[in-house]
């Protein structure tokens, strides 16, 4: 069962890089706490001019990097899921987010409940 999971999202650092990617938006629009019933809330916000995310259970931190709109990705190594830049893609029009490499296993989608001050 793990090896089916292992690896089975993107791994944006196997990808060449964009040649032309379309920029973010504002970090304010990606800004927030998000919740998801599986997996708890998450926190998206700005840190010395970074977007950092805080991923439940224990809040571990990650610095999101543009990939391309609203797309960001971020460093994560684990034994179920690899090593690699895994995916982060918001819907700011919809208040939500999808954690690339939690998907396997459950619905990864977080909606944000409120905007972090």
């Amino acid at each position: 069962m793990i090896a089916e999971t292992q690896d089975a999202s993107t791994n944006y650092a196997t990808l060449a890089p964009l040649k032309s990617s379309t920029p973010a938006k504002p970090f304010s629009a990606y800004v927030g706490n998000y919740t998801n019933e599986y997996f708890g809330t998450l926190e998206v916000s700005v840190e010395d001019g970074r977007l950092i995310l805080r991923l439940p259970p224990r809040g571990s931190y990650y610095e999101l990097t543009h990939w391309n709109e609203d797309t960001f990705t971020y460093y994560f190594t684990s034994e179920n899921t690899g090593v690699g830049r895994r995916g982060a893609k918001f819907s700011p029009e919809r208040n939500q987010v999808l954690i690339e490499n939690l998907a396997p296993e459950h619905s990864a989608v977080f909606t944000r409940s409120q905007p972090v001050q």
